[in-house]
C-alpha cells in the first residue's frame, strides 16, 4: 500500500454492507440453490473470520449460479484481493462494472487494486468515477487524495482529504493522511492536530513518528 491506505481491510464492514444491498429475489429456476444473498452473507462471514479462501469459494459459487449480478463479482474480487491476487481481483471488479456501470464501490476498489499495481493514473480515473456516481463517498475522496499524494500533488491531495473529512468526520484515515500531507508541506502543528484526531478515532493506526511515506502492505 502507498501511504496509509488499507483501503479494504480497514473499511471491510462498510464495504461488505454495501455489497449486499439491493439484491433482487431470484427466480424459480434456482429455488433449490442457495440465494445470492445467502452466498454473499456466508462469504462475508468467512471474510470477517479472515478465512479468505473459503470466502473466495463461496463468492465463486455465487458467480457461477448468478452470473448476471454485479454483487457476485464485486465480492469475489474482494476475497481475491484479500489474498493478494491483484490481477484476478481487477478482472472481477471490471466484470462488476460491466454489469453495473454506475457501481461506485467497484470503481473505488478497482482504483485501489490499480494503485497497488503502480497504475496511478488509471487508479485516479477510477476514484474519480466512484465520486462521480456517489459524490458523498468519503472513502473514495481519501483514496483519490492518497494517489495524488503519491504523485507529489500535495495541495490537490490535501483538498481531497479535507473533502473526505467534511463528508465523514469520523474518517480516521482521512485525518491521518491529511496529517501526512501537511507534514510533507512542513506544517508540523497542523499535521499533529490531524494525527491526534485520527488516533482519537482509531487508536490502532500507526504512530506517525514511526511512519514514512513508503509502500505499505
Amino acid at each position: 500500500m502507498k501511504f496509509w491506505q488499507k483501503k479494504f481491510n480497514l473499511f471491510l464492514p462498510a464495504l461488505l454492507a454495501l455489497s449486499i444491498t439491493a439484491i433482487p429475489q431470484m427466480g424459480n429456476a434456482q429455488d433449490s440453490a442457495p440465494s445470492l444473498e445467502e452466498l454473499i452473507q456466508l462469504g462475508n462471514q468467512a471474510a470477517k473470520s479472515k478465512n479468505y479462501a473459503q470466502a473466495e469459494r463461496l463468492f465463486y459459487n455465487a458467480v457461477k449460479l448468478y452470473p448476471n449480478y454485479p454483487a457476485a463479482y464485486y465480492n469475489l474480487a474482494k476475497a481475491l484481493y484479500d489474498q493478494g491476487k491483484l490481477e484476478e481481483a481487477e478482472t472481477n471488479y471490471r466484470r462488476a462494472i460491466l454489469l453495473n456501470p454506475e457501481y461506485a464501490e467497484a470503481y473505488n476498489n478497482l482504483g485501489s487494486v490499480l494503485s497497488d499495481q503502480g497504475k496511478l493514473e488509471e487508479a485516479i480515473i477510477n476514484f474519480e468515477r466512484a465520486i462521480h456516481f456517489n459524490p458523498q463517498y468519503s472513502l473514495a475522496y481519501n483514496n483519490l487524495g492518497t494517489a495524488l499524494h503519491e504523485q507529489g500533488h500535495l495541495e490537490e491531495a490535501q483538498m481531497q482529504y479535507q473533502t473526505a473529512i467534511e463528508l465523514d468526520d469520523t474518517n480516521a484515515l482521512a485525518y491521518y493522511n491529511l496529517g501526512l500531507v501537511l507534514r510533507d508541506q512542513g506544517k508540523t502543528q497542523e499535521a499533529k492536530a490531524n494525527f491526534d484526531k485520527a488516533l482519537s478515532i482509531n487508536p490502532n493506526l500507526p504512530d506517525p513518528a514511526q511512519f514514512s511515506n513508503k509502500k505499505k502492505q
